[in-house]
């Protein structure tokens, strides 16, 4: 019986690694915007039944029920001056879409920043917001995809006709 629960569980369609494509739609510089990247995201399954997301210079945690994704990462800190100051600074980086094994994904990720000090006599805060358009698919090695494979696959960086 454990046996069969162990499979089940390593047979989740979405965890591995996935290739993401983004576009910038909202920036505070707007000549920004419409720049295109690509991101790669190892994307696993935890034990309580959430994901983490992990993009290597951050680490999304959060859900997928049904075919929905929410995932979020908050970093920042805070720093206190001996004369009343206080400066905070964060980021929230919030991923939302739908993913499909065999469609891919499509949504939004989402980056707000904020700066934020506190003085004796006063404050003031800024913020910004970077939108990006994403979608993506997921990575699997086939046949095809392995240098010298047999039944008519091609080296890895070979031409290859597409129709």
């Amino acid at each position: 019986m454990s046996a069969l629960l162990l499979t089940l569980l390593a047979c989740n369609p979405y965890e591995g690694t996935w290739m993401l494509y983004a576009e910038v739609t909202k920036a505070p510089d707007p000549s920004e915007e419409g720049l295109d990247m690509v991101f790669t995201a190892d994307l696993v399954a935890m034990s309580d039944g959430s994901y983490t997301a992990d993009f290597t210079s951050f680490r999304l945690t959060g859900t997928i029920e049904g075919d929905e994704v929410n995932m979020e990462y908050v970093e920042g800190y805070t720093y206190s001056a001996p004369d009343c100051d206080e400066m905070t600074s964060s980021a929230t980086y919030s991923l939302d879409g739908t993913i499909s094994p065999t469609e891919g994904f499509d949504g939004t990720l989402k980056v707000v920043s904020l700066q934020e000090r506190k003085a004796c006599g006063g404050s003031d805060s800024d913020s910004s917001t970077t939108e990006y358009s994403m979608t993506g698919v997921k990575l699997s090695a086939n046949d095809d995809a392995h240098a010298g494979a047999q039944s008519g696959g091609q080296a890895m960086g070979q031409p290859r006709e597409v129709d």
